[in-house]
């Protein structure tokens, strides 16, 4: 199973917890990118991963939520400590113990193993390897307070496991004696979630989505405790699911407000669910250029946009700083709305490209202070991606030591070591 990947992850990286100001010197901040391993691109814009530490005394800090793939977690000084990886719909990584100097250091990539059949911890054939996994997941997941991505990811395991007869007594074993488990399930209660809720949060097959209960989707949807990641999909799944036809106009309602959520997986979820479902006077319609598309949804056609190759290439000639209509409607919406969901949504469409106007835009995002931290944040990862050059590679040097962000100080400070 690939655990890390060897090549360093300048400049993919964001905090995700401060410890107060009276540790600001005692502490460093080891940070780096966290993918799953079938991402071959770049991760899907609702990606959330929980990152917590781990000291060696089995003290364990509480999980925060990385931003999209990028994750930085405050550990003290001195002390033996190592990372625990947790995302909905993925197995579980503990990462090597590490003895911490005084620096601030980027982690090579780490490399999530998506759940299914073939997953490498399912191979063996020993009902006991099985159980004593389950046990150290439920472990983990009550002293992270991982409750939720735990039922989500134990939903998606029963449902493999017990198609083998093998394991159905491990199953069976668990959940009748593992105290964690039962304090894990209880923990779920008071927060109003339950496995049979979680499975069809998490489950893809036609069968299960046909059955969805539109009212659960609806309140996890709203849960404001619950992993961006999972809020996100009950989300998506809502835009899919036929609902009955009273529910039709709460869930609409629904995704107008969470479109505004401090969560961005959820903004952008929100965003796409709203496009689909709402009233024409809902669908943000992007510039001319955009209304020839096959949707008019912000998200999709900035999704669909960093997919494609950055040159525009003719019967004779080959353009390596041409900025298509796209780009340039892109560009518009990053640097003009005064909505940050939708300009991080439009900065990320601009990621890969090395066109003039796209550039022009993420230097401009980043020398405008006004801009939203999380805005030039983003900025800052789509120039890292294409490696910034001339105004941009200054820009991005002062931002490093000057941006009241700490986050896009960091991520600056990466992009700029970037040959």
């Amino acid at each position: 199973m690939r655990m890390v990947r060897t090549t360093l992850a300048a400049g993919y990286f964001v905090s995700l917890s401060w410890a107060s100001a009276a540790f600001a010197q005692t502490d460093v901040v080891p940070s780096g990118r966290v993918i799953g391993d079938d991402q071959t691109g770049p991760p899907p814009s609702t990606w959330s991963v929980k990152v917590a530490a781990e000291y060696s005394d089995n003290e364990v800090t509480a999980s925060r939520d990385s931003q999209s793939d990028l994750y930085a977690y405050r550990v003290f000084t001195g002390r033996t400590v190592r990372l625990l990886y947790q995302a909905p719909g993925y197995r579980y990584l503990k990462g090597e113990w590490v003895t911490e100097a005084s620096d601030n250091r980027v982690r090579p990539d780490i490399v999530l193993e998506k759940i299914g059949p073939q997953m490498s911890w399912l191979s063996t054939d020993d009902p006991d390897t099985v159980e004593r996994d389950l046990a150290e997941q439920a472990d983990l997941a009550r002293r992270t307070g991982a409750t939720d991505v735990f039922l989500a990811n134990y939903a998606l395991q029963k449902k493999i496991l017990l198609k083998k007869p093998a394991y159905a007594s491990a199953v069976d074993n668990f959940e009748k004696k593992n105290v964690n488990f039962h304090e894990v399930v209880k923990s779920s209660e008071a927060q109003h979630l339950d496995l049979k809720m979680m499975a069809q949060l998490v489950d893809d097959d036609p069968a299960a989505v046909a059955t969805a209960d539109a009212s659960s989707l609806l309140s996890l949807a709203t849960m404001e405790t619950l992993s961006p990641g999972l809020r996100a999909r009950a989300i998506d799944k809502l835009s899919t699911i036929t609902p009955p036809p009273d529910m039709d106009a709460k869930i609409v309602e629904t995704m107008r407000t969470q479109s505004s959520s401090s969560q961005l997986p959820v903004r952008i979820a929100a965003l796409s669910a709203v496009n689909k479902l709402g009233k024409p006077a809902d669908q943000p319609r992007v510039y001319v250029d955009l209304t020839k598309e096959p949707t008019w949804k912000l998200a999709d056609v900035a999704e669909a946009n960093r997919g494609m190759p950055a040159a525009a290439t003719t019967a004779t000639t080959t353009t390596t700083n041409a900025d298509s209509d796209t780009d340039k409607a892109l560009a518009r919406i990053a640097t003009d709305s005064s909505d940050p969901g939708k300009q991080v949504i439009a900065v990320r469409g601009l990621a890969n490209k090395t066109g003039d106007t796209a550039q022009k835009a993420l230097v401009d995002i980043l020398k405008n202070k006004d801009t939203s931290g999380v805005v030039r944040l983003e900025a800052v990862k789509s120039l890292a991606t294409t490696g910034a050059k001339g105004e941009a590679r200054e820009v991005l040097k002062n931002l490093a030591t000057q941006d009241p962000s700490a986050d896009v100080r960091m991520a600056a400070a990466g992009a700029v070591r970037q040959p």
